[in-house]
């Protein structure tokens, strides 16, 4: 859809030019419609912040009055009281009235008379079973009676209640929606242990002043409560305690319907206790009332605590939580009273005024772009068509055109320009025709010299070819006697000549990769240089580069640190390429770096186009400068002549690396200042685009027919794991078929009847475990040797039931290879056929095959290697093959020896100083086991190569 509408823009102008005003007309209504929302936000914040302190202004001043008008009843009533008790009374006639209101129970408790009591008019009495009556106190409860009264119907409009507490557990309360509660109490009702009593006394009110409680739940009223008392104290000793209970609904009422929009209230105590908030009610009611923001795990709580009591101001902006905070302080019971009000509901407001400008704004878009539209077709859009026409004409060289040149404006102008040019064209056309002829024959000539240049670079080809083999036979020889002599001086205990040897040694590596780098170059230049693309794992390639590289930076006397991210995974891409990138990379660091620091960083990034792998080679040496950088990736150029003659080098190494990076799909950069160091960035795609070399994928018949190497069975349900192993294993020689389940691996060894299982314990559904007791009781699989591989080491389990060694995850490759060698069983295979012109290469290899005791049999082409093979004396377990022969050369042996089905599973391992190129690896395929470049690997790697080809030719080996 969007490809379709870019096609229609840019192939019309009116189209084009209304897209593009219309962009811009819609930039500017969104730039409108962004500034009106930021200047509406700021209004409506001045405008909600100032309405916001007024309102709680106001509630301040609206809850101080309720809670000063309780101070000011409790002290008219404390006053009345401490008249009253002053006053001289006949003690006889206060104990009449004290008969006549009040009598004691069956159980000793005094309460209201119930024949004399009206609870809309009295105050209903409780008295503890315990109370011993004196004068003095049948005066005092009748005052407190008669008082409660009095003052509790006054005060009924105000106070749900009025009552008056003794220390003596005695109460008088009016109350006329509870009026009966003094006849319903039980005997055991102690009202000392209530909050709204304990808090007047002299420990926690010393001031004697008036005080307010928590919530507390009144098992009584069924409600919850809030309580302010006032002491009352006559020379010094608590008598009385006065006090109103406001219920909570009530209080909530008033606050959470009397509140500002979008905005919520809380109360709580200064020293944090809780006391209203409309999302934790039900906590504080399950507590009791004693809801501590303090001791609670409500980091939002405490927030709000810490920001009001720390406040200077009584208009918070809580930033953290995206809101206004305001707050006042209720004196008399020591409340804060704060609002929250949201910074959305702001915000909310402005946006709604955008959105109005923004529909609008659409409208007039297309209202305006409409007019627009219609307005250039008739006066842009038809004569540009027509122009459009008259040039299909002069295409099909037809010059009578016909526009309208008359219109004054610049598309009358463009006409009649554009008619005086018809005239030039057609003058012009004829000297074209001449042109033209002139042109034939010179492209008759350039195609000649392209012929001649193609015949060259082949000429070229050829001898660089020629000269490949030509270098690295004598260079062979010279690298593998100078390893055997040193062998000999050390055995001799020889000093003097080791030393030497070793620079032989080191100077032959040396030419060889000069030669290896000039055959490179000439083989980028000529195009023929191909990418082999695998699946490999980034890790461990980084750790075989480092295991290589790290005597050479060693030697310099340097610090080889590495810092790799968590999530490389795999790479695919030229394993062999990026590991020559890294080698000449972190071998210029060594060269130019003495006594420093050298820094291998990878890590792994995604982008929109895929992820890459980003390598970066940090030193701490001699450093480029801007003027060398410039011809730093040069061909056989380095910084300056001075760097060259100090440091050596062709200058090719880098000019390789940038032609690898490339031709993987990457790219590569320097960072330098001259004596500070240099940092080499190079980025290559994990998945490069080049061709993916990928193992044959065969069905289980092709896997029995064509059987010619010993059979892996991996069992593991960790794909990383079966593709880690099939890469170990595949290189090795072996034929490697995979399972994700026990299931699934039983059914396999059934079918295929590997030669070695390898089996993981902790696998979903069958485990390994039941896995292997299923194959040591199958008498089919019970001869199998089976590797069991876990992340726990229980070996003691693995072997009890039958396994036949046990490997701890993370698995090396040598670790794997060498238990898989141990289950050889057969006859040990010695003889190796050299087939190999060169009498020196000959020799040397004689020589070196000999000491690791293989018994060598040679020949001087490939049809002599034949004729000792028609011997029925002689099979030799491994032959090595030169490519360039006289008479019979490599190719044509190879083919021979795999017409014959007697002499099919020799193992042919390829030894040659010939370049390989992609036609020769075709040849090549699936006739040899190994190729090596003569020169391109020390004595140790070529031996075990033939090692493990020997220990895995024979399957009655296994």
């Amino acid at each position: 859809m969007l490809k379709k509408l870019d096609e229609l823009i840019s192939c019309s102008l009116t189209i084009s030019t209304v897209f593009k005003v219309g962009r811009w007309i819609a930039i500017v209504i969104v730039v409108t419609a962004i500034i009106c929302y930021w200047q509406v936000s700021y209004r409506v914040k001045e405008q909600t912040l100032t309405q916001l302190k007024s309102y709680i202004q106001q509630r301040g001043q609206l809850e101080n009055e309720l809670f000063a008008k309780v101070s000011d009843d409790h002290e008219l009533l404390k006053a009345a009281i401490l008249k009253k008790l002053l006053q001289p009374v006949d003690p006889q006639l206060i104990h009449q009235r004290f008969e006549r209101l009040f009598s004691r129970d069956e159980k000793g408790v005094i309460r209201s008379r119930k024949e004399q009591f009206d609870g809309d008019s009295q105050s209903c009495f409780y008295g503890d079973k315990s109370l011993e009556l004196t004068p003095e106190l049948e005066k005092q409860l009748v005052t407190f009676h008669d008082l409660t009264s009095q003052y509790g119907q006054a005060w009924r409009k105000h106070f749900i209640n009025t009552y008056i507490i003794s220390p003596k557990n005695t109460i008088s309360l009016y109350w006329p929606e509870n009026a009966t509660w003094c006849h319903d109490v039980d005997e055991h009702f102690n009202l000392r242990h209530e909050e709204y009593f304990w808090i007047s006394n002299h420990v926690y009110n010393p001031m004697r002043k008036t005080v307010w409680t928590g919530v507390y739940f009144d098992k009584f009223a069924t409600k919850w409560m809030i309580s302010g008392v006032t002491p009352i104290d006559i020379g010094g000793r608590h008598i009385a305690t006065v006090g109103h209970d406001i219920e909570l609904t009530h209080l909530l009422k008033r606050m959470f319907t009397q509140q500002l929009p979008d905005s919520y209230s809380i109360i709580f105590r200064k020293d944090g206790r809780l006391i209203a908030h409309p999302d934790w009610q039900a906590q504080i009611e399950q507590k009791h009332g004693m809801f501590n923001v303090l001791q609670e795990d409500n980091e939002d709580l405490k927030h709000i605590f810490n920001l009001v009591n720390n406040a200077q101001s009584p208009i918070i902006e809580d930033d953290a939580y995206q809101r206004y905070l305001a707050f006042t302080h209720v004196a008399q019971p020591d409340w804060y009273f704060v609002v929250v009000i949201p910074k959305s509901f702001v915000r909310q407001v402005a946006w709604e005024t955008a959105q109005i400008i923004i529909i609008l704004g659409i409208f007039s878009l297309f209202f305006v772009l409409s007019i627009l539209y219609f307005s250039m077709h008739q006066h842009i859009t038809k004569p540009l068509h027509n122009f459009l026409l008259a040039i299909q004409r002069l295409e099909k060289e037809d010059f009578n055109v016909e526009l309208d040149d008359t219109r004054r404006d610049e598309i009358g102008k463009l006409a009649f320009a554009f008619k005086s040019m018809i005239v030039i064209l057609s003058d012009r056309e004829n000297q074209l025709v001449e042109y033209a002829n002139e042109l034939e024959q010179q492209a008759h000539q350039l195609i000649q010299a392209k012929e001649l240049a193609e015949s060259a670079n082949i000429t070229k080809s050829q001898f660089i070819a020629n000269m490949s083999h030509e270098l690295r036979t004598p260079l062979n020889a010279i690298i593998g006697y100078s390893e055997m002599l040193q062998e000999d001086a050390q055995d001799l205990d020889d000093s003097a000549f080791i030393e030497d040897l070793r620079k032989i040694h080191s100077a032959g590596k040396h030419l060889l990769g000069l030669i290896n780098d000039v055959l490179d170059i000439s083989k980028i230049e000529a195009g023929k240089m191909d990418v082999y693309n695998e699946t490999f794992d980034v890790r461990t390639m980084i750790n075989e580069v480092v295991t290589t590289i790290k005597p050479l930076i060693e030697k310099q006397d340097n610090v080889l640190q590495i810092q790799c991210t968590d999530n490389l995974g795999e790479m695919v891409a030229d394993l062999t390429k990026v590991r020559q990138v890294l080698f000449n990379l972190l071998g210029n660091a060594s060269k130019f770096t003495k006594q420093g620091v050298i820094t291998l960083a990878v890590e792994r990034k995604d982008a929109q186009v895929g992820s890459w792998i980003y390598f970066r080679v940090i030193d701490t040496g001699i450093g480029i400068s801007e003027q060398q950088q410039e011809k730093l990736f040069r061909a056989f150029s380095q910084a300056d002549a001075s760097t060259t003659r100090k440091y050596g080098g062709t200058g090719l190494g880098l000019v390789i690396t940038k032609h690898f990076t490339e031709m993987m799909g990457g790219d590569i950069r320097v960072e330098s200042q001259f004596g500070q160091g240099s940092t080499f960035h190079v980025h290559l795609p994990t998945h490069s685009n080049s061709y993916l070399v990928e193992s044959d994928k065969l069905n289980l018949e092709d896997i029995r027919e064509k059987r010619d190497k010993p059979l892996i069975l991996v069992v593991d349900d960790d794909l990383s794991v079966r593709n880690l192993f099939r890469n170990y294993l595949e290189k090795v020689n072996y034929q490697v078929v995979t399972a994700s389940n026990g299931s699934e691996g039983l059914r396999l060894a059934r079918q295929l009847q590997p030669d070695v299982i390898t089996l993981d314990v902790m696998m979903p559904g069958m485990d390994g475990w039941m896995v292997l007791s299923a194959l040591k009781s199958d008498p089919e699989l019970l001869e199998i040797p089976v590797i069991v591989v876990s992340m726990i080491e229980d070996k003691r389990l693995g072997y009890s039931l039958g396994a036949d060694d046990y490997l701890v995850k993370p698995v090396d490759r040598n670790q794997l290879s060498n238990v898989l060698k141990k289950f050889g069983k057969g006859k040990k295979m010695h003889q190796v056929l050299v087939v190999e012109d060169d009498p020196m290469a000959q020799q040397m290899m004689k020589i070196m095959l000999s000491r690791s005791g293989w018994q060598v049999t040679q020949a001087n082409n490939g049809r002599v290697a034949l004729q000792k093979l028609e011997h029925d004396d002689f099979y030799p377990d491994l032959i090595l093959l030169d490519l360039m022969m006289p008479d019979m050369d490599g190719f044509e042996f190879v083919n021979h020896l795999r017409e014959h089905d007697e002499w099919k599973a020799i193992p042919v391992v390829v030894l040659t100083a010939k370049e390989i190129t992609p036609e020769d690896r075709v040849k090549l395929t699936h006739k040899v086991q190994t190729i090596f470049q003569k020169g391109g690997c020390d004595k140790v790697q070529l031996l075990s190569e033939i090692n493990k080809l020997l220990a895995h030719n024979n399957r009655q080996s296994f």
